[in-house]
């Protein structure tokens, strides 16, 4: 028994110690792979990756591009696949991240299989930091279906209506198979482009045709583009008037800088198919102005020449114009000579649901220039009608027409400029549904600019002394009154960009603090972005609404020297942006690409 006991002993004592010889050589490999891997991952950070815009169950295509991630090894490139979000682990240092087309799978509601979505941006650039998590988003903005061929040779003959012809004969253009959907942009014999389904084949070669609908050619789309515009584009000519009576009035609009930017989204309602959300929106340069030289009261009324746009939305044509006119009021005799230029945007919002329009207006800082001598009185009303088109007129589409007016008013101790922008009304198709709003009154009103006019000026005071600037130094507040979390995006001139996701994205400069509302909370501290650095620098300031259902927001400005000012905008939902404006002067700065405001989908 003894020699029984001691051999367990043993055996008990050479299993503990090789246990322990064992669990040593394992804790001290585990320390050198946990000192290797520590040496490999110290320092680094991740980069969040989210995709928007896709249909459910959709990957989108990204590549992803930047600095070796160990020593000696090559640059990276990554190809990932996100249907929804991912995670990287990433050495700090700047990527770029290429976004690929991508080819829809499986049909999703209006979408087919073989449909085509295309990313906002093709190239996305990112900062890494040690330790930290940077976020980027992708956005696809726009999904065309199958079956959607350009005409690559000429329209030689339009049959029918040429806003919505009933066929074409096509010359030097490939084969054409039924049920393709024919796309062309806007020319003289089709002034609203061409968008339409092939029905058939006749005679002589003619191709039969159905308007299609700009729901079923791309079920979601987001468009940003230059207007190309007729010959009658740039100053208007300048036309006078009461030159009969040795007066000389003459008032001019000169319109340049067309772009048109817009889209819709389509989803399921009930038993049909419906857009959830259309805009259509027209931005351009407007001067207008009037010079009087006159010797005695008059009147007249102008018609100035008018000028249309058209361009392509993707397979989609855009089309419409500006139908500019005059009016001119003297009281008696008087010199004058004034202008008046803003950037203005103008357009609709449509909704789904429910069924209903609202206008978009707004304007740049105006610049004003204003001569004259001793006068009674001068009115001016330079009228800038606008309508903008999109898809067929026989299906679904949408129309915007509104009525836009810049007004100068000149009397002893009192000259302005106002602006209206209103009178809207909006055509479409949502679905089976028609949606048709009657002429609005006036919906928005805006004095531009005044001042005292008709006297000597006074001598101009000596300069000022410019102030020490005391740092931090404030340069723009936001505010709004709703549970919305609203965000105050800031560029510099070399497109730096400062959010509350790149919170040191602009050296020198700090958002004191990303105000994220509770719910039900509608009284809040407002935004701050201030300079701690290089004070008086120039920057473009936006606004995005991250999440919730929208506010009336107040971006007050201060531009370097002391003046201030306030802008007034509305977001509705989440997604919805504006970029206001650029301190100090209201011009040039850095306009940032579309796609830029980064929400929550509701």
């Amino acid at each position: 028994m003894a020699v029984l006991y001691w051999a367990t002993v043993t055996v008990k004592r050479v299993s503990v110690t090789l246990f322990l010889f064992v669990a040593g050589l394992l804790l001290v490999a585990q320390a050198a792979v946990g000192a290797h891997s520590t040496d490999e991952t110290a320092g680094k950070g991740a980069l969040a990756l989210r995709v928007l815009g896709l249909p459910p169950g959709e990957r989108a295509a990204l590549t992803v591009l930047g600095p070796p991630q160990s020593p000696g090894a090559e640059r990276l490139r990554r190809v990932v696949a996100v249907a929804r979000t991912a995670s990287l682990r990433l050495a700090p240092g700047s990527y770029r991240v290429k976004v690929a087309q991508v080819e829809v799978r499986r049909r999703h509601k209006q979408v087919r299989p073989g449909a085509s979505a295309l990313p906002l941006r093709r190239t996305l650039h990112v900062k890494v930091r040690p330790g930290k998590r940077a976020r980027l988003s992708v956005r696809y903005g726009t999904i065309i279906n199958p079956g959607v061929v350009g005409v690559s040779g000429r329209v030689a003959k339009v049959l029918g209506d040429p806003s919505s012809p009933d066929g074409v004969i096509l010359t030097g253009h490939t084969s054409v198979r039924r049920g393709a959907v024919l796309s062309a942009r806007p020319d003289d014999l089709l002034p609203n482009g061409l968008l339409a389904r092939v029905t058939g084949f006749g005679a002589d070669g003619v191709v039969h045709l159905r308007a299609a609908s700009i729901y079923e050619v791309a079920p979601n789309m987001t468009f940003d583009i230059p207007l190309a515009t007729s010959a009658e584009a740039g100053a208007s000519q300048v036309v006078k008037c009461g030159e009969s009576t040795g007066a000389g009035v003459k008032p001019y609009v000169d319109l340049s800088q067309f772009h048109a930017t817009g889209g819709w989204t389509t989803t399921g309602w009930g038993p049909f198919k419906a857009t959830t959300g259309a805009t259509a929106e027209l931005r351009f340069h407007a001067a207008a102005g009037v010079k009087v030289s006159s010797q005695v009261g008059l009147s007249c009324s102008l018609k100035l020449p008018a000028l249309a746009f058209q361009g392509m939305a993707g397979p989609v044509p855009v089309y419409g114009g500006i139908r500019p006119g005059a009016t001119v009021e003297i009281g008696a005799a008087g010199s004058l000579s004034t202008e008046a230029s803003t950037d203005i945007n103008v357009g609709a919002k449509i909704s789904g649901v429910p069924l209903s329009a609202a206008p978009i207006a707004g304007f740049t800082s105006p610049r004003v220039d204003f001569n004259a001598s001793v006068f009674t009185g001068v009115k001016a009303g330079l009228s800038l009608a606008a309508e903008v088109g999109i898809g067929a007129a026989n299906a679904a589409n949408i129309h915007v027409d509104l009525t836009n007016s810049l007004a100068f008013t000149a009397a002893p101790g009192q000259c302005s400029w106002d602006m209206d922008l209103g009178k809207l009304s909006a055509t479409g198709e949502v679905g089976p549904l028609s949606i048709s709003t009657p002429s609005t009154p006036a919906l928005y009103h805006r004095n531009l600019w005044h001042a005292a006019c008709g006297a000597p000026a006074p001598p101009p005071p000596p300069p000022p002394t410019a102030p020490a600037v005391t740092l931090p130094l404030v340069r723009a507040t936001m505010s709004w009154g709703t549970d919305s979390d609203i965000d105050l995006y800031t560029w510099d001139d070399a497109g730096n960009l400062l959010y509350f996701g790149e919170r040191d994205g602009i050296p020198g400069v700090e958002l004191v603090e990303d105000v994220i509302p509770l719910e039900g909370e509608f009284v809040h501290a407002e935004e701050v972005l201030q300079e701690t650095a290089n004070p008086n620098r120039r920057y473009t300031f936006g606004i995005c609404d991250f999440r919730g259902e929208g506010a009336d927001v107040t971006l007050t400005v201060k531009d370097p020297g002391g003046g201030t000012r306030t802008f007034q905008r509305t977001l509705f939902e989440a997604g919805e942006s504006y970029v206001v404006t650029t301190s100090p002067d209201g011009s040039g700065g850095y306009f940032p690409e579309p796609g830029w405001c980064e929400y929550v989908e509701p």
